[in-house]
């Protein structure tokens, strides 16, 4: 019967090193390790966890959610708790139609929050704290039940979690794909947030990064759109334009 590692041995004359080993059979020994270690770490990173979530996901943010120092994951659907082991169990749903997710202590009270943004156009019915429209529903850790509406339009995402007015508060960030809007929310210390104010210019975005793009120690956002990338600068005050 034919080797399997047949394909892999050296190809040419066989070269005696004095060793008592040839060449090439030494070349052929070196592969048949070398394709033994990979097989065996391609069979132990093959074996993957399939956690199923509620109307799946668009996004994932990682953060301890239940205060044990472990990073847990927000799928953004439901939260799963994680262990030493790498391994994630789910924990809490979080609704089915959520799209992306941004995580922050709103409230100030040491445990973490979630806002996640509906990703629908309409609801055909009531659902969670925005009633019939379509929003971002932010639960309060740690026991996620108390809830607060922003309202959106349809198709939001979220971008992460900032002090875009340099308060010492956490504020949001919402591109509406389905209502071309691009909206700022400027937080509380409470962990409420004051309705949405559109930012000039604007035409809304698939998704929405929250980053300092020019080195002034300011928040700036970046939206993904259908025709490209659109920047707009932090005034430093919640506010901003679209030139540096």
């Amino acid at each position: 019967m034919k080797d399997m590692y047949e394909h892999v041995l050296p190809k040419g004359p066989v070269i005696n090193t004095g060793r008592g080993v040839p060449a090439r059979k030494k070349g052929w020994i070196m592969k048949r390790v070398l394709l033994s270690i990979m097989v065996a770490l391609f069979a132990n990173y093959a074996i993957a966890e399939n956690i199923p979530v509620s109307g799946g996901t668009k996004s994932l943010q990682f953060a301890d959610m239940n205060g044990d120092n472990i990073a847990d994951m927000v799928a953004p659907s439901a939260i799963l708790t994680g262990d030493l082991g790498g391994h994630f169990a789910f924990w809490k749903s979080l609704g089915t139609s959520m799209g992306s997710a941004a995580i922050g202590d709103f409230n100030k009270d040491g445990s973490n929050d979630v806002a996640a943004a509906e990703y629908v156009y309409a609801k055909s019915g009531y659902g969670g704290a925005c009633g019939s429209l379509v929003g971002i529903i932010v639960f309060m850790g740690p026991t996620f039940t108390s809830q607060v509406c922003l309202f959106t339009g349809p198709l939001p995402t979220i971008g992460n979690a900032a002090d875009l007015n340099a308060d010492g508060n956490l504020d949001l960030v919402s591109a509406g794909f389905g209502s071309s809007t691009l909206r700022v929310y400027l937080g509380s210390a409470s962990g409420t947030f004051a309705p949405g104010v559109t930012v000039p210019g604007s035409n809304g975005g698939k998704a929405v990064s929250v980053r300092d793009i020019n080195g002034d120690n300011v928040f700036d956002l970046s939206v993904s759109t259908t025709t490209g990338v659109s920047t707009f600068f932090g005034n430093g005050n919640g506010t901003f334009r679209v030139t540096p």
